[in-house]
């Protein structure tokens, strides 16, 4: 693993952000953190960790999400400060906070396309101080102050470590609680390719607080699914998972219709794509959600095979080299026939007979 200089950082970090008065006091300020779209757990997780944190320090803090996150994150703590923007109730809210906030915080993405457009539109042509925190490949294309940090399995854990060298103080059981989400979330339990001993050894430090309560906590993440969310899954394994012949390749698509039929909400269809690389030879596993305005899609790989360039080359995506996404504006089954056809020209991904 690099040997990433949290330290350095964190002071770099405090030095931009912290404004002075004219009596040499650190100005309170207004800030916004925002998340990427379709809101996940680390996402989440750090963008709420931060808030804490700099609320503790007396400034004034909300996030503000493109659109709606899973149900399961609601009871993390200082959710209730998340503003949605494309939600008709808080739209104008949002932003109004934006505007006249003093600094901007950006959390697990570090380019525009990870908002919506004209969310992403309102944001970044706002001429106000950028921060940046973020563990994907794709390069930051966000201006101002960048803590980038690609060997990190997860943004959470990057903002525990800067946390940590800053004063270990600064870490109580709510920061710890959305801290773990994150990581667990992200690292899929602790079994993604990226997972080092320092993930573990953060996990084990995380759980030495009394607010970090495993068998309930894995209760409220990944076992409190809707009926209806277990019922699709069954539709889609049963109808709707394809294996390609002579490759290592299997996808699930999900229409828009079957999303209607079973009532989907946000985070419903996290991990699913899972089950496609569970299959016996099976490499990459990719799954195809349409939605009015194109189709997006999950990509997961396994070993060599880089699902981030693959997704980057062809999909408009990105994201790590095991784990990525993209998006086209073509139909669901335009989408699945291009996708059928630049497999085939990946020699990595064919069938060799034993």
């Amino acid at each position: 693993m690099e040997n990433f200089d949290y330290k350095s950082k964190a002071r770099e970090f405090v030095e931009k952000f912290n404004v002075l008065d004219a009596d040499g006091n650190v100005k309170k300020q207004k800030v916004s953190i925002l998340v990427h779209k379709n809101p996940d757990g680390d996402t989440l997780g750090s963008g709420l960790a931060l808030s804490l944190w700099l609320q503790k320090s007396g400034h004034e803090v909300k996030i503000l999400a493109p659109n709606r996150y899973p149900e399961i994150f609601a009871s993390l703590p200082n959710s209730m400060n998340i503003l949605i923007f494309n939600s008709p109730v808080f739209h104008e809210a949002t932003l109004d906070y934006l505007n006249s906030s003093d600094s901007i915080i950006c959390v697990d993405f570090g380019q525009h396309k990870r908002l919506d457009d004209a969310f992403a539109e309102a944001a970044f042509n706002l001429k106000k101080p950028f921060f940046t925190f973020d563990h994907h490949l794709d390069p930051v294309e966000i201006e101002g102050y960048v803590c980038s940090n690609t060997a990190a399995a997860s943004t959470c854990e990057i903002i525990y470590e800067l946390l940590k060298s800053l004063d270990p103080n600064y870490i109580d059981d709510e920061i710890v609680q959305c801290l773990y989400t994150g990581i667990v979330t992200d690292t899929s339990r602790f079994m993604t390719s990226n997972m080092t001993p320092r993930v573990h050894e953060i996990a084990a430090e995380l759980l030495t607080y009394p607010s970090i309560v495993v068998d309930k906590m894995y209760k409220n993440l990944f076992g409190s699914f809707r009926y209806s969310r277990m019922k699709l899954l069954g539709h889609l394994l049963c109808h709707c998972m394809r294996t390609i012949k002579d490759y290592k390749v299997a996808y699930i698509f999900l229409s828009l219709e079957d999303s209607k039929r079973y009532k989907i909400f946000p985070g419903d269809t996290d991990g699913i794509v899972n089950y496609a690389l569970s299959i016996k030879n099976v490499i990459f596993g990719v799954m195809f959600k349409e939605k009015e305005e194109g189709v997006y899609i999950s990509f997961r790989s396994i070993g060599e095979f880089s699902a981030n360039d693959f997704s980057a080359k062809h999909f408009n995506g990105g994201g790590h080299r095991n784990a990525a996404g993209g998006s086209t504006k073509l139909s669901l089954e335009k989408t699945i026939e291009k996708f059928e056809s630049v497999v085939k020209e990946y020699e990595e991904l064919k069938h060799v007979e034993q």
